[in-house]
C-alpha cells in the first residue's frame, strides 16, 4: 500500500497562487485484534505493519517476547490484524 499519494493543491509561489502536484502522506485506520477481540485502532502510515503489531504490544506489555504469539494475520487491504 502506498505510504505517500499525489494531490493537486495550491501553492504561493513568488506572489502567484499555482496548482502543483504534490505528495501527501497517507493517513490509514489499523486494528489490532487479540484472539477475536478489538483491542485498540491506531492511526498510523500503511507501512511495516507487523512490526508496528508487534511491537504496540510488546510496548503495551501484553507480550514479553514474539514466542508469545501463536499465530498473526495482516488484513492490509482491510486494515487490521488478528493476532492469537
Amino acid at each position: 500500500m502506498d505510504v505517500v499519494k499525489k494531490y493537486k493543491i495550491k501553492r504561493y509561489i513568488n506572489g502567484e497562487l499555482i496548482e502543483v502536484d504534490d505528495d501527501i502522506v497517507v493517513e490509514y485506520l489499523f486494528t489490532i485484534y487479540i484472539n477475536e477481540y478489538e483491542y485498540i485502532t491506531l492511526i498510523c502510515t500503511p507501512s511495516s505493519l507487523l512490526h508496528l503489531a508487534v511491537g504496540f504490544l510488546y510496548s503495551d506489555e501484553i507480550i514479553t517476547s514474539y514466542n508469545d504469539i501463536n499465530s498473526i494475520n495482516v488484513f492490509e487491504k482491510e486494515g487490521y490484524v488478528d493476532i492469537k
